[in-house]
């Protein structure tokens, strides 16, 4: 517990930590650097987080429970406003890509930066997807559309551009519902 006007340092080094790995990259950054942009000391980074796996594991888990109550949070938004679950989910995905400093999924960003996962990191983008997949099946009721929506994202990513997710959603609104096709 932290005293009143007093910062808590785990949220000082998970937000110092987001803003660089998000900017440069997990390999790129060192500890001595998230030391410095949290403002706490080489011990305290250790005591609060550990090693460098474990705070990328601690840092991934931050972002996933904070980035998907933001999803839920404004495509429900969208909905109350009128929008089809499937536009609001796309809308959403488009108004994060085309964000200025968006660079793509920082759990696929690590995934693909780090070829040799420790097993907490490769845990915590294991469980991300896994949610937000549940996530967008508990709007669309339709888990698959992960596939379709990551690859969007990254071709959104490469050609800088949220063409991509128009197309995807394009491709949704053509398939069958689970009504027009029972297993």
């Amino acid at each position: 517990m932290t005293a009143i006007g007093e910062q808590d340092p785990e949220r000082l080094i998970l937000d110092a930590a987001d803003q660089l790995f998000a900017s440069r990259g997990v390999q790129n950054v060192t500890m001595a650097e998230i030391r410095d942009a949290a403002g706490v000391s080489m011990r305290r980074l250790y005591q609060t987080v550990g090693k460098k796996p474990e705070l990328v594991a601690r840092w991934l888990d931050d972002r996933d429970q904070r980035w998907l109550v933001r999803f839920d949070r404004s495509v429900n938004q969208h909905i109350a406003d009128g929008a089809t679950p499937i536009d609001a989910v796309f809308e959403v995905l488009k108004h994060v890509i085309a964000s200025e400093n968006y660079r793509g999924c920082a759990f696929l960003r690590t995934l693909y930066e780090l070829p040799t996962l420790p097993s907490p990191i490769r845990d915590e983008i294991i469980a991300h997807k896994k949610a937000f997949a549940d996530t967008i099946n508990l709007h669309v009721g339709r888990k698959d559309l992960i596939l379709l929506i990551d690859g969007a994202i990254t071709h959104s990513v490469l050609n800088r551009s949220v063409a991509p997710l128009e197309q995807a959603r394009q491709l949704v609104n053509q398939l069958p519902t689970d009504k027009d096709n029972p297993r």
